[in-house]
Formats: structure tokens, C-alpha cells, sequence
């Protein structure tokens, strides 16, 4: 498996509208073979009180995972990556400022959560609660309007 990461300075000027094309060209690009998954997110500045910045002024971060050198060179090569690239990201580069694009890639397996971490696990506790709870309130109400 490789891992693709790219961050971004992305210029001050940049609209919602801007952005938001930016975000579905990218997530575009998980059509292309070998592509397993495609995140692009805003860089956050304040994950916790007291959180020290750490961005170095990167506004935005893009994580590819493929699954393995070979998709990463036809990602590399493929023409909807390069339009993307030429037409989507390098106009809305911070041209102002040195490095506004570092790309690093590296080869490792899929990250592994403990069981009890499974978020689906914990998100199928949480929607049988919300139903335990919705059922007890209806015949809470329905036991009341007989009284």
C-alpha cells in the first residue's frame, strides 16, 4: 500500500466556491485504477486548547492511498491528475510563498484499529440507544395520554 500525502498553501484569496470545485476535482480522481482512497481536508490550527500550530502555513492537506507502486505511477501519469494539477491547484497556489506544494509518499499497510476501537462497534451501541430510547419515550407518552 502507498501512502500519498501533499499539503498545500493555498492562497489567502481563495473563494468557498473555489475551494469547494478544488475538493470534488480532487475526490475526482479516486476513478483512477488503483486508487483506494482520497481525503482532502482543511488544515486545523486548533485541534485542542493550547494546541501549538504546527502548519507552517499549509492550508490544506490531500492524503491518496493506492494500493502499491505501480498505481501510484499511472496515478502520477494519469491525464485527469495532471488536468487537475495544471488547472484545478496551480492557480489557486499562494504564489507568495516558497514551497507552497510538499508531496511525500511512502509504502506501509493499512493502519489496524483494536477491536475496541471499532467506530462501528461504538456506532452501533450509540444508534441502539437512540431506538431504546425513542421506543421508551413513545410508550412513556402513550401510557400518559391514557391516564
Amino acid at each position: 500500500m502507498i501512502f500519498h500525502l501533499v499539503l498545500l498553501k493555498i492562497k489567502p484569496s481563495a473563494s468557498g466556491e473555489q475551494l469547494d470545485n478544488l475538493a470534488t476535482s480532487l475526490k475526482s480522481l479516486s476513478g483512477i485504477p488503483g486508487v483506494l482512497s482520497i481525503q482532502f481536508e482543511p488544515a486545523n490550527k486548533s485541534v485542542y486548547v493550547g494546541y501549538d500550530d504546527r502548519t507552517k502555513g499549509y492550508t490544506h492537506s490531500l492524503l491518496v492511498i493506492l494500493a502499491d507502486k505501480k498505481a501510484l505511477e499511472i496515478y502520477d501519469k494519469d491525464t485527469l491528475h495532471q488536468l487537475v494539477k495544471s488547472s484545478v491547484i496551480k492557480p489557486l497556489l499562494d504564489t507568495t510563498v516558497t514551497d507552497p506544494v510538499l508531496a511525500v509518499d511512502w509504502e506501509g499497510e493499512a493502519p489496524k484499529l483494536p477491536a475496541k476501537c471499532s467506530l462501528a462497534k461504538h456506532y452501533g451501541f450509540y444508534l441502539a440507544a437512540v431506538g431504546a430510547l425513542s421506543i421508551a419515550g413513545f410508550v412513556a407518552l402513550r401510557y400518559r395520554s391514557r391516564l
